[in-house]
């Protein structure tokens, strides 16, 4: 986004593509009902580039209150939280997702909705823009407490660009997603304090259990913003946090199931609560409400 450059990008359709799975879970399943319903922020922004220029998304540039639907889907209910047994309900109420004082904040908090303990937001640029190659970053100061699980991640644009029947993988197979990846590039969860889990998700990697994530050290996430960033290349997916790297992924074949990534990708920012990784040890109710906070977003091309 560049100074605020909207998400709207006409050929790009959607740039960023972000799936968050870590160790055994994964956020797969894509959007569920997603939607555009908020009043759009009234601040003047400029719109963004033509596909292939480097943007910067400030949401500072933006009035507080509402985030601009022209720029973000919000997808809402309990679809995606059931995947990993998290504990929240997702909502576009300005509650839970909100510019304030320049940042854009996601916030969960103890309420019941929807059969869940908590509500909180989760968005994405899904037809709106996305990229192919390049380096993403997300500014950002995350939520303190066990039970959290913000995330900053990618996935695939088009639903099923391959089809995991063409791999002789059942679409109903627990690992089919995977066919198609998914990039993490800033997760973490409240009971490690002070560590990112970046990962790069494919069928033979969630098939095998082989670990696909390097941690990175930020001690001071919670007090401070970092910029967690992820370069996408043909052939490597390098991770890193305040512009240095500290993991990559690299290419070894020509096997999709073991390198899905050619293919456009899209954002997705959220707030998740407890399930059965972020909240093995509980959730910290005392620590409550939680936000995670993006100053933020921008892109480079290749």
């Amino acid at each position: 986004m560049k100074k605020l450059l909207l998400l709207a990008s006409l050929v790009m359709m959607s740039a960023f593509s972000v799936a968050s799975t870590t160790m055994t879970q994964n956020r797969a399943g894509g959007v569920q009902s997603a939607s555009t319903g908020t009043p759009a922020a009234t601040a003047a922004v400029d719109r963004m580039p033509a596909n292939g220029q480097a943007w910067t998304y400030n949401f500072s540039d933006f009035a507080d209150g509402a985030l601009p639907g022209t720029d973000w889907n919000f997808e809402e209910g309990t679809k995606v939280s059931n995947y990993n047994g998290e504990d929240q309900a997702y909502t576009a109420r300005t509650g839970n997702v909100r510019i304030e004082n320049g940042v854009l904040v996601i916030e969960a908090q103890p309420e019941s909705m929807y059969g869940k303990k908590y509500t909180s937001a989760r968005i994405n640029t899904l037809d709106k823009f996305d990229f192919d190659y390049g380096t993403i970053e997300a500014e950002m100061m995350l939520p303190a407490g066990a039970g959290t699980w913000p995330a900053a991640w990618l996935m695939p644009s088009v639903d099923k660009f391959y089809d995991p029947r063409d791999f002789g993988i059942d679409p109903l197979d627990k690992y089919a997603w995977a066919v198609n990846g998914e990039i993490d590039f800033a997760e973490a969860i409240g009971r490690t304090p002070g560590v990112n889990i970046p990962a790069a998700h494919t069928y033979n990697s969630r098939k095998s259990g082989a670990v696909t994530y390097t941690p990175g050290s930020v001690p001071n996430a919670y007090s401070q913003y970092h910029r967690y960033g992820v370069t996408k290349t043909p052939n490597s997916i390098t991770f890193t946090i305040d512009g240095v790297p500290y993991a990559s992924r690299v290419r070894t074949g020509d096997s999709v199931l073991d390198w899905p990534f050619n293919q456009r990708y899209y954002l997705i920012l959220n707030l998740a609560i407890g399930g059965s990784w972020a909240g093995a040890a509980g959730i910290d109710d005392a620590s409550a409400p939680w936000q995670l906070k993006i100053k933020s977003l921008s892109y480079r091309p290749l």
